[in-house]
């Protein structure tokens, strides 16, 4: 590597230009269609794309994907029951 460059990033404008240009892409990038950073290897072009996963995050942080909310019967006894969603005692 003459210049010592590892890597870059690929700006939106170029992510599905430079894609005939690489001569890998990683799994992201096959299911995605489009590499946003691109790594040098033994003087290959390997695609890869973190996009997704940071998507992923964001949303993880807004809403947690975590198991369906616990559902318990309420109500009196007699006055009939509903199912209540986090629930206070009943």
């Amino acid at each position: 590597m003459p210049l010592g460059y590892r890597g870059m990033a690929i700006t939106v404008l170029y992510k599905v230009a430079v894609m005939p240009l690489l001569d890998a892409v990683d799994d992201d990038v096959r299911a995605i269609g489009a590499p946003s950073y691109l790594s040098i290897e033994a003087g290959r072009l390997i695609g890869h794309n973190n996009d997704g996963k940071g998507v992923v995050k964001a949303i993880e942080k807004l809403a947690p994907l975590a198991a369906p909310p616990a559902y318990r019967r309420c109500g009196r006894p007699g006055r009939g029951r509903w199912w209540c969603r986090r629930a206070p005692p009943c």
